[in-house]
């Protein structure tokens, strides 16, 4: 069986003790810009997005979801996180991440 959802902690734009936001970034954000023009780093990020991806899995087959499921099941998730993740530095909102969340959990009681 996978988690339940953690309760969120403070504010989605805390600030540093300079009072500077420190802005949550994703590989997705620095990918984008590697593109075409740094091939290390674009296959850094390359990396660390199968990583996440194979992390979820893992935990998606842990928790007896089939492979072809588990696999396609955790794209879904890393990428509609890193889009969610996008839209809230957009809107300095954690909204986006919260509905984004909600929708996941109704997705994955499916398989479970």
């Amino acid at each position: 069986m996978l988690p339940g959802p953690r309760p969120a902690r403070g504010r989605y734009w805390p600030h540093t003790s300079r009072g500077s936001p420190r802005r949550p970034g994703t590989v997705t954000t620095t990918a984008l810009e590697a593109v075409g023009r740094a091939p290390d780093l674009e296959r850094a990020c390359a990396e660390a997005h199968q990583h996440w991806q194979d992390v979820v899995r893992d935990k998606f087959r842990a928790a007896g979801i089939a492979a072809p499921d588990a696999d396609e099941l955790a794209l879904t998730v890393i990428n509609t996180l890193e889009g969610a993740e996008l839209s809230a530095q957009l809107r300095r909102s954690e909204k986006p991440l919260l509905v984004a969340g909600h929708h996941l959990e109704r997705l994955i009681r499916l398989y479970l």
